[in-house]
């Protein structure tokens, strides 16, 4: 319910765009279809390979957050 709030106030606001929420319901669908393939993939998977995934997505996550914040522009 707050959730819902808060969107209506930013779009009120005019902080919440039309396209901006085109984008974000995308973002939704492709992160559903990530989650259901994902529960394909996962258990074929080694736990080995899984985590070296994911200590391989932390490090890019954290690579781009440094370069977000220190403004190098290293990832454009």
């Amino acid at each position: 319910m707050i959730n819902t709030v808060k969107v209506a106030q930013r779009v009120w606001a005019g902080t919440l765009t039309p396209p901006m929420l085109k984008l974000g319901g995308a973002y939704g669908g492709l992160a559903m279809m990530g989650v259901l393939g994902s529960t394909l993939v996962i258990p074929r998977m080694s736990k080995s390979l899984f985590m070296k995934l994911e200590y391989a997505v932390m490090t890019f996550a954290a690579a781009k957050l440094l370069d977000a914040g220190l403004g190098t522009g290293l990832f454009g």
